[in-house]
This record gives C-alpha cells, structure tokens and sequence, in this order.
C-alpha cells in the first residue's frame, strides 16, 4: 500500500510549535509523507511573532509546480496564507491541480482569523473543500464544504457537517 502524501501550504514557524512545522509532524504521526510550500517566514518564538517576511507568489508557484509535478499530491491543508495576494496564488493553483483540501486559518492570530476565514473561503476553489477549519464565529455562509470544524478561543473543536 502506497503511502499517502499530504501538501501543507502555510507560513513557517522558526520556534517549530506551529504553521508548516507542525503540519508536517501531524502528517508524520498519521502515517503520509508531509511537504511543504512556505508562504511566509516568521521569526516567532513562544513569546510572540517579532517578524514576518512574504514570500513572492513567482517563488509560492514554483514551490507548488516542484511537489505537484514530481511527489504528488494525495490531499492538502492551507494554514496562515498571509496575504490576499498570496490567497489568490495559492486558490488559482488549487483551481488546476485538484485535491481533497482542508482550510485552516492560523488559530493563533484571532484577531485576524475570523477576517482572513473569510477572504480564504471567498478566493479558494470552494467546490473543492473537504473540510473547513474555522474559528468560533467565523461567517461561514456560502461555504461548499462537506464538514466545518469550529475551533473556539479556549481551543476546543467541534464539527458540523453542512446541508
């Protein structure tokens, strides 16, 4: 039996507790090959982010041409896409190489979370969403997903599967 292979697409941790880093050990623990497409660079440490450095969208491409055309691509998960400019990448992408995909906004920016929910789920290529990770109160009217997965501030989860 082949192994899975499972694409996380999200901004890098350099304390390793979250964004790509954590994605590919959760990856691992399940049993599928983990790559990776980094968006963004943060320098953060359990204190807190102190830098954030976007990559351009030619170098996000490039990344995603190199894992599809070679590894493959059995399911994906986005986490902290950064910008519009870098939803826009990644959703045309998502358009033309179509995969099982989970969206997860970065639970650790909650401030922004619920309003980068919203643009994730307003670019990217609905019809393709398998499941949807959102924070608690995120508008999820109009999402074309089979289930959402709620995360509340105290980090409990819980899902619903949408008519």
């Amino acid at each position: 039996m082949p192994v899975p292979r499972a694409l996380t697409i999200a901004t890098s941790d350099s304390g390793g507790g979250a964004g790509i880093q954590a994605d590919l050990k959760a990856f691992a623990a399940a049993g599928a090959h983990g790559s990776s497409v980094l968006v963004a660079l943060t320098a953060q440490n359990t204190v807190g982010v102190t830098a954030i450095h976007e990559l351009p969208p030619e170098f996000v491409r490039a990344q995603l041409d190199a894992v599809f055309d070679d590894i493959g691509v059995d399911a994906a998960k986005t986490g902290m896409l950064f910008s519009r400019t870098l939803i826009e990448t990644v959703a045309a992408y998502l358009r033309n190489h179509r995969v099982p995909l989970v969206v997860e906004p970065d639970p650790a920016h909650r401030d922004r979370a619920r309003e980068r929910a919203g643009a994730v789920l307003d670019e990217a290529p609905a019809e393709s969403f398998d499941a949807v990770v959102a924070p608690d109160g995120a508008d999820l009217s109009g999402v074309a997903a089979r289930k959402v997965i709620l995360v509340g501030h105290d980090g409990s989860a819980w899902s619903t599967t949408l008519p």
